[in-house]
């Protein structure tokens, strides 16, 4: 029989139970876990485009097999799981600039991080002609890049030449 919150054991004390006075987490037994979290960073956060960024971090509570999904302005770029730590890490080819997502499959996300993508530009100088002439092709990648370019062309410390231009094709 119940009597003011005790039972009778069989050797005739009360026997511990719960009482008002407590609650489910002081008899371990929390109903409610704490929610995940992301703890995370991206390396590096400036870069030129076509360099490998590295996705880092640890899930807590630490969980075996959970996939973070991260993704630069909602594309995934890496899936990564958990080790039994918690921790997950992924590379990835930057092609964009913008802010970077790590979110579990519950919709739990991490804060979210900027990532700078400079465009590639490479020079290509043809065969200087007997006159002094040399031809010189500028390559940016991405090929849809639109922005301004400016290549300056330096012969023993003078500039001999300024060229700037949008992009066409990424020539």
């Amino acid at each position: 029989a119940w009597v003011a919150g005790a039972q009778a054991s069989p050797a005739g004390s009360p026997a511990a139970s719960p009482t008002a006075a407590q609650s489910p987490s002081q008899l371990g037994d929390d109903p409610t876990p704490a929610p995940p979290t992301i703890a995370w960073s991206i390396a590096p956060t400036a870069v030129v485009y076509g360099q490998t960024i590295t996705a880092q971090g640890t899930v807590t509570p630490a969980t075996d097999g959970q996939t973070v999904t991260v993704a630069v302005d909602g594309a995934t770029v890496a899936a990564p799981v958990t080790d039994a730590s918690g921790a997950f890490s992924a590379t990835f080819v930057a092609t964009v600039g913008g802010t970077v997502t790590a979110t579990l499959d519950d919709g739990t996300v991490g804060p979210p991080l900027t990532l700078s993508v400079a465009p590639k530009v490479t020079i290509k100088a043809g065969a200087t002609l007997p006159w002094g002439v040399t031809k010189l092709w500028v390559t940016v990648l991405p090929a849809t890049y639109a922005g301004r370019v400016a290549a300056t062309v330096s012969h023993h410390g003078k500039t001999v030449a300024v060229a700037a231009g949008h992009p066409t094709a990424g020539k």
